[in-house]
């Protein structure tokens, strides 16, 4: 085939995006369909948690972009025995199987992975197929799965600065972690926003995608205090194990009916431009420590309240606290500790405390831009593949 005949066919190409971080997929595959990059399939999870009846995140936000998604039956290990951890366990093997069959089924040109036991399977096979792969990191620590996941890629993107990686391989590549694009196109309006001044504090309370089940409890059995100082939007999630989002509704109903204006909000999954809403009305945020989370509190300048999950691997959500910690942005609240914690004072402390705002900026920047960054190196990759 003549090289221009090869170029002809360069946006052609099938470009499979995988893994277990929506946020930066997300950004990634919307910064290539803009330069024309279409032949995308994307491989995840159609319902993240076992036996839950609603549709993940990831299944929504990627068919709404008109792209095919595969939903994988994959496992990983978990730290704690019992029955959910024995399925999950038992999944591995059939994990692995099914990822050779879809990437014999695909043939992509290139494997783009973001992490987690979702993507694994896959990029050991892409690896094994001579199927060329770029993974990302998101978090401050590296990720159990891309510690083994890094060993089969042809290149490596992270997202902070630390010492976990070979920077004198130039097969590590710090990008940053790419925010959505609505996240990008308002950042500056919403970091210039001033607070309330009508006397009420928004309280902005979000749990990831999936939601948090042990943050919505803590809101649910203490709301009727709360919202005698607050005004609370409270995003639970629409998982159906615990049914959060139809207790909190309820709620909603009640005490929303003694308060001349509402002053509870409850919502399960929302769009970003809602979220982009709701960043703007916040004062501060109680959330957990996901990477996503964690960079748009940096790039948007909001104060949190966070509560790391305990069993992430390599305790990565308390190091992406105690990150917002050493920025000004936030402070870190034990889950064993929530329900002894002074959230008024911890609350009125936050909110005056100083921010450095030169590194806010320099970390700013970098995931601003990350999402080019990655996809260059993409393209890149494809290109040489194709000269």
């Amino acid at each position: 085939m003549s090289k221009a005949k090869k170029k002809s066919n360069f946006h052609s190409q099938k470009i499979l995006v995988t893994g277990g971080h929506l946020t930066p997929a997300q950004a990634c595959i919307e910064e290539l369909i803009a330069k024309n990059y279409k032949n995308i399939v994307y491989v995840g999870q159609k319902r993240t948690i076992l036996f839950d009846k609603n549709l993940s995140a990831e299944y929504k936000v990627i068919t709404s972009l008109n792209l095919k998604f595969i939903s994988i039956i994959a496992g990983k290990y978990s730290r704690f025995l019992n029955f959910h951890a024995l399925i999950w366990l038992f999944r591995i093997p059939i994990g692995f199987i099914h990822a050779l069959l879809i990437l014999l089924s695909e043939r992509p040109k290139l494997v783009l992975s973001f992490g987690s036991h979702v993507a694994l399977p896959i990029v050991f096979w892409a690896r094994m197929l001579s199927i060329p792969v770029v993974t990302h990191e998101q978090t401050v620590t590296i990720g159990l799965s891309n510690k083994i996941i890094q060993f089969f890629a042809d290149k490596v993107c992270y997202s902070w600065e630390n010492n976990e990686y070979n920077v004198d391989n130039d097969k590590y590549i710090l990008t940053g972690n790419p925010v959505r694009k609505a996240i990008r196109e308002s950042y500056n309006s919403i970091s210039s926003m001033t607070k309330n001044n009508d006397g009420n504090i928004t309280i902005l309370v979000t749990g990831g995608n999936q939601g948090a089940h042990v943050i919505n409890q803590y809101i649910c059995d203490n709301i009727h205090t709360l919202i005698k100082k607050y005004r609370i939007i409270h995003l639970t999630g629409s998982n159906t194990i615990f049914n959060d989002y139809s207790k909190a509704k309820q709620i909603e109903n009640i005490i929303n009916n003694k308060f001349d204006q509402p002053r509870y909000f409850v919502y399960d999954y929302v769009s970003v431009n809602d979220m982009i809403n709701f960043y703007k009305k916040a004062d501060i945020l109680i959330t957990r420590a996901g990477a996503n989370t964690v960079a748009e509190i940096i790039i948007l300048r909001k104060k949190a309240l966070v509560i790391p999950i305990k069993t992430t691997s390599g305790n990565e959500q308390f190091l992406n606290a105690k990150l917002l910690e050493k920025l000004g942005l936030g402070h870190t609240i034990n889950q064993d500790d929530l329900y002894r914690v002074n959230l008024d004072k911890l609350i009125v402390d936050l909110l005056k405390t100083s921010i450095e705002e030169k590194e806010i900026e320099s970390i700013s920047k970098l995931h601003l831009n990350a999402h080019k960054n990655i996809v260059k190196l993409v393209l890149d990759i494809l290109e040489e593949k194709t000269l």
